[in-house]
């Protein structure tokens, strides 16, 4: 998901789409990020975060924050399958960051497996 900012609640929109999209709850956000639940509303209502807290939440919800110049150009996006499987690897690279702990083959193959029946619906 490449998006524009253009104020504070694009952040907070973006933040919750995301969290929306791994299927987290507020509740959930709070303890993966170790924030109160209260500063995730008011995060996702737009209010005014810190940088170090959007890298924060960024690294959290798997997505990556890029900067450039008003004029400079974006590389093309890419086609539908690549994209798909980037967005693949970068949940891998989340699930596996998250459950790093899981010793039980079967375990893993059954979150991973849920993980991508849920991008079939």
């Amino acid at each position: 998901m490449r998006s524009k900012l253009s104020s504070v609640q694009d952040v907070g929109d973006i933040i919750e789409a995301q969290r929306t999209k791994l299927n987290l709850s507020q509740a959930d956000m709070l303890l993966k990020a170790g924030m109160s639940q209260q500063q995730i509303q008011r995060i996702e209502a737009g209010a005014n975060i810190t940088v170090k807290t959007l890298l924060h939440l960024a690294d959290v919800l798997g997505l990556e924050i890029s900067i450039s110049s008003k004029g400079e150009k974006t590389a093309p996006s890419l086609p539908p399958e690549k994209q798909q499987l980037a967005d693949y690897q970068k949940q891998i690279r989340l699930q596996t960051k998250n459950y790093v702990g899981i010793r039980e083959p079967s375990t893993v193959m059954r979150l991973f497996g849920h993980m991508l029946d849920k991008d079939d619906e």
